[in-house]
């Protein structure tokens, strides 16, 4: 018997990105041999641990039990960009460690419409759980804003229509649409001045630009 159930890493936005690892009648899960009948989710964690290792993500001490496993239609495979990590967890089961394999994937069927989400602990690098990298102050106020759009819009992975608001929380959301506006305005100003300031700098080192464009080299020197 050989399964392969479909994994991902949490914070990828694409299936091409998904790997799938090999279940078979007898396993090696960390030098030992494991039947298929008594194979856990903690052994599952093992194989999956040894094929995102080759992606260089390594786990202190090797604690593949760090990871942790969440159980979803393959259907949202289509749906990864538009998804939040809550989201998912709100619609997937997660994989407990003592459960048996067979009873989270009984035949060849429930595998191929299953997609494992695995979570790696924070600090195993590189992969970061898809954490955003910035390298500037203006940067990190753009992912700031986009998290806190994210975080008032709507969780429902089925629809896109959204809910009822609180007063309040319109009020909040008006609040940082104008934060957000007025940053934007900000930062496009910023580039205007630094642009014109740059062609300030061109004219002042040109020798034409500065004593006229009517001045013949000649006249010069």
């Amino acid at each position: 018997m050989l399964m392969e159930p479909n994994c991902i890493l949490l914070g990828k936005t694409s299936l091409i990105d998904s790997f799938t690892v090999g279940v078979c009648d007898t396993n090696d899960i960390n030098g030992k041999e494991v039947l298929f009948d008594q194979l856990k989710i903690s052994g599952l964690k093992y194989l999956i641990y040894v094929e995102i290792k080759k992606y260089g993500i390594n786990i202190n001490n090797d604690n593949y039990n760090e990871l942790n496993l969440w159980k979803a239609d393959i259907t949202f495979g289509d749906k990864l960009k538009n998804l939040t990590k809550e989201q998912i967890f709100k619609n997937s089961e997660q994989l407990l460690p003592v459960t048996y394999f067979k009873k989270c994937f009984p035949d060849q069927d429930a595998v191929e419409k299953s997609l494992i989400f695995i979570q790696v602990p924070a600090t195993a690098g590189p992969f970061h759980q898809g954490v955003p990298q910035v390298t500037s102050i203006e940067d990190a106020m753009k992912k700031i804003l986009e998290g806190i759009h994210e975080s008032m819009d709507v969780d429902n992975v089925d629809n896109n229509e959204p809910k009822p608001m609180a007063l309040k929380q319109r009020d909040l959301k008006q609040a940082i649409d104008v934060i957000d506006r007025n940053f934007c305005n900000s930062l496009d100003k910023q580039e205007a001045i630094k642009k014109k300031n740059s062609h300030g700098k061109d004219k002042l080192s040109n020798p034409f630009m500065r004593w006229g464009t009517w001045h013949r080299k000649d006249t010069l020197w």
